[in-house]
């Protein structure tokens, strides 16, 4: 597990059942494209803009994988670098952001 020196003092959680194996569930969560496929898409909450999708030779499948989005909205440049920390299919997957991010509502996450 990572030790990132990033303080993250904010916390929300969630939980519901899905009417699916643990094996399809972790398969639809673990790719980048199924979680963000609403960030490619013409939004109202990014004021009519989008944002692109970069996946390393891993696809975001593996610890050290890299995950980089982009886009504009209102002018304004917006920009996430992610690194795959943990991957125990079909348990537990973590991401988190590196570096600085170009973000308007949230900063650093995990």
């Amino acid at each position: 597990m990572n030790t990132s020196k990033v303080i993250f003092p904010l916390h929300y959680s969630s939980s519901a059942v899905i009417p699916a194996s643990m094996e399809d569930a972790f398969s639809y969560l673990d790719d980048p494209e199924s979680l963000s496929s609403h960030m490619g898409k013409s939004s109202w909450m990014m004021a009519g803009s989008s944002m692109t999708m970069e996946l390393d030779e891993k696809n975001g499948r593996d610890v050290g994988s890299k995950i980089v989005m982009r886009g504009r909205m209102l002018g304004l440049g917006l920009y996430v670098n992610e690194v795959v920390q943990e991957r125990l299919p079909p348990f537990r997957k973590t991401w988190e952001t590196v570096g600085p991010q170009k973000l308007i509502i949230i900063k650093q996450y995990r």
